[in-house]
């Protein structure tokens, strides 16, 4: 069973006319978008036609049994008219999960 990655795109502050692409597996972040999300869809409605403009407000260090990993907080700290770089459609991004494989059943594994 894989990883399920979030990726957004995005622009970020001083690079205008560049999307990238932010992708993570961290459950961490997952859930501080998710609770910005929450945020979003609260406050869309007063904003039509408009994107967040987010920041981050906050990085705790976090302690769990497998290490010490970082939870972000994120804030919508205004609206803006949605940039021309994020208005077209986003490119095709390869997912090595759904690409096919073909394994040979006689072939011996390899250490790595």
């Amino acid at each position: 069973m894989g990883h399920s990655i979030l990726r957004l795109r995005v622009r970020l502050a001083g690079d205008k006319g560049v999307a990238r692409e932010f992708s993570s597996t961290a459950a961490t972040l997952w859930n501080a978008i998710d609770r910005l999300h929450d945020e979003f869809e609260r406050n869309r409605g007063k904003h039509s036609g408009k994107l967040p403009y987010v920041r981050l407000a906050k990085l705790e260090q976090v302690r769990t049994l497998l290490g010490v990993v970082f939870s972000p907080t994120f804030e919508i700290v205004s609206w803006v008219v949605r940039p021309a770089e994020l208005a077209m459609a986003p490119s095709q991004v390869a997912d090595p999960a759904e690409a096919d494989v073909e394994l040979d059943p006689d072939e011996e594994e390899v250490p790595v």
